[in-house]
């Protein structure tokens, strides 16, 4: 789930939504892709930042980012009802996974935020 959520937040735009009867706006985010497919999630990130954390992937851990998400598609699901018999979550590697959340919590963490507000 961190690893979808570091995506998202990625391509999160602010959204500034005017309360009904007041002069007040709620403020909040959405991202560009909703979803759990992880590919789309990488993709729905501007290309700014796209190819700036695929090639820091790419140096830091010897492999292609897209490649490593995909062997983890279906994982949200899988985890979601572990107890049902077709899932089984022996077939997602628990290092890689560790390492792509840790990466992805560096990288979110050391960008400074980009203002992109968008009104309803």
């Amino acid at each position: 789930m961190a690893v979808e959520l570091y995506l998202k937040s990625l391509s999160a735009k602010r959204v500034h939504q005017q309360v009904p009867g007041s002069k007040w706006t709620k403020i909040h985010a959405e991202p560009e892709q909703s979803g759990h497919r992880l590919k789309d999630l990488l993709d729905a990130i501007p290309d700014e930042f796209r190819s700036r954390l695929e090639l820091e992937f790419r140096e830091r851990c010897s492999a292609e980012l897209g490649a490593i998400l995909s062997r983890y598609e279906g994982l949200f699901k899988q985890s979601r009802y572990p107890y049902e018999e077709t899932h089984d979550l022996a077939q997602y590697p628990l290092g890689p996974l560790m390492m792509l959340s840790a990466f992805l919590r560096e990288f979110v963490a050391q960008m400074v935020p980009v203002q992109r507000i968008q009104g309803t």
